[in-house]
């Protein structure tokens, strides 16, 4: 099973080698980013896939009434290949209190979408982490953080225990 990329950061805000952050402008940087890196059809092309079935193509469009959209998907043409359908992620902010946020986040979304999840501090944040590695599976966990405690509690929190066969 599949899970879209969650980040979830305080929304509070973070402190940043530029200073405080705000959840909002974390992920207006995050879109920014992504938006430069894909912005260009032929590298994008380079770097994304074409969408396997419309049934991707559906999820991704869907995803968009789930929430806040911080970055819109968008068509990349591509000249090799001139049927595929590529498009580039999505971003969605969600708000992590509240259940229809977290059916949206914990509910299976193969394809290029992320969601941008609110929360109210890092231990919550933590706790969101550990509910989709115990309860959904997790491939990779990846954290950006300038605290060595968070770092620990986020190695913690992605190992799932597997029961001994005894």
């Amino acid at each position: 099973m599949h899970h879209p990329a969650e980040p979830a950061g305080p929304r509070d805000g973070i402190a940043t080698d530029q200073g405080p952050k705000s959840y909002d402008e974390v992920v207006a940087d995050l879109a920014a980013a992504v938006d430069g890196l894909l912005g260009d059809d032929t590298r994008a092309n380079g770097l994304l896939g074409a969408l396997v079935n419309p049934d991707v193509k559906a999820r991704l469009e869907a995803a968009a009434d789930l929430g806040e959209v911080a970055l819109a998907s968008r068509e990349v043409a591509n000249a090799e290949f001139p049927d595929a359908v590529v498009r580039t992620p999505v971003i969605v902010k969600l708000d992590g209190s509240k259940p229809e946020a977290q059916d949206a986040y914990f509910s299976e979304c193969f394809g290029p979408v992320s969601f941008a999840v609110a929360v109210d501090s890092t231990a919550d944040a933590l706790e969101l982490l550990r509910r989709t590695v115990r309860e959904k599976g997790a491939m990779t966990v990846g954290a950006y953080t300038t605290s060595e405690e968070v770092e620990r509690a986020v190695e913690r929190s992605a190992w799932r225990r597997r029961p001994s066969c005894r």
